[in-house]
């Protein structure tokens, strides 16, 4: 969350990020399980879901440094 935030992006597409996430994970765990297979699926989502958050927050942190929000005012005098 605070990466998130840190790199531009509002409490709210934060929240709803990981609303859709946990969501997700939810279903996972809810839904009858496949014969047998729910658990391995249960795995690979939490390992996917992992690898995405960080690419994803790894992308905007990278946005944010090369495209810095505009009207932002860097003091240089603290060299």
């Amino acid at each position: 969350y605070q990466r998130l935030t840190q790199a531009g992006w509002s409490h709210g597409r934060v929240a709803a990020l990981y609303t859709a996430l946990a969501a997700a994970g939810a279903v996972l765990v809810v839904a009858p399980p496949a014969r047998g297979r729910a658990t391995g699926l249960a795995l690979a989502y939490a390992a996917l879901s992992a690898a995405a958050l960080w690419s994803l927050v790894a992308h905007a942190e990278r946005q944010r440094q090369t495209h810095p929000a505009a009207g932002t005012v860097e003091d240089s005098s603290r060299a």
